[in-house]
């Protein structure tokens, strides 16, 4: 199974995010990190755009052995279908650079729910109970590619997995929840709060590695006063 990191430096709300530094390293480092944890992934791929402001993502990537692949800087959705024919992958986890808190658990459950039936896409965001950051979907590859069979709009080129849920009747998805609703919880950067919400947490840890519940917790005793 094969991670795709989707990262770029021109995040309206929080600029350059994923390469800022998150008590030592970098946002999207941290995310890459995190998904190394999980045994279940046998390779990791950052697709980033052609953007002249991505190539610090990409001289970033060089410099720390991550594969890179460079595409449209809008329309997500062929970045991945590129992806997704070089590797010749036939299902990919999706998760997003601004995740560093991505518990490696998490993308092992949503794995192995993928390989116990016959779905297109396993996802714990249809709908959400997961705090945001938390957020995986496992991707049935010959499906998503067959997407483009469809004249997808603007925003389902840029949000790659939305057409799945714009058109649920048609596709086999299959959602985990949390045993309680956390939706309303922010583990992902989003914001210069945000960051400086998860920046905190990593320094009160001491950038030890916790399951999403233990970090949970910990931001909500200290963050969310």
């Amino acid at each position: 199974m094969i991670a795709i990191i989707q990262a770029r430096m021109s995040s309206q709300r929080l600029p350059e995010k994923v390469l800022k530094d998150l008590n030592g390293t970098t946002v999207l480092g941290r995310t890459v990190n995190q998904i190394k944890r999980s045994k279940l992934i046998k390779d990791i791929i950052v697709a980033t755009s052609t953007d002249s402001l991505d190539d610090q993502i990409s001289s970033y990537c060089f410099s720390n052995g991550i594969n890179i692949y460079r595409g449209d800087l809008l329309d997500v959705f062929s970045r991945f279908k590129r992806v997704i024919l070089k590797t010749k992958c036939k299902e990919f986890v999706r998760i997003s650079a601004d995740s560093p808190l991505i518990d490696p658990s998490l993308i092992n459950k949503a794995i192995k729910i993928y390989h116990s039936g016959e779905y297109d896409i396993v996802t714990n965001t249809f709908s959400r109970t997961y705090p945001k950051g938390q957020s995986v979907e496992v991707v049935n590859s010959k499906v998503f590619i067959e997407l483009d069979k469809n004249k997808l709009s603007v925003d389902e080129k840029e949000h790659v997995t939305k057409r799945f849920y714009n058109y649920k009747e048609n596709y086999k998805i299959k959602n985990f929840k949390s045993r309680k609703n956390y939706s309303s919880f922010q583990m992902s950067i989003d914001t210069y709060e945000d960051f400086k919400n998860i920046n905190f947490l990593l320094k009160k840890v001491n950038n030890k590695t916790h399951d999403w519940e233990r970090l949970l917790k910990i931001m909500i005793d200290n963050c969310y006063e």
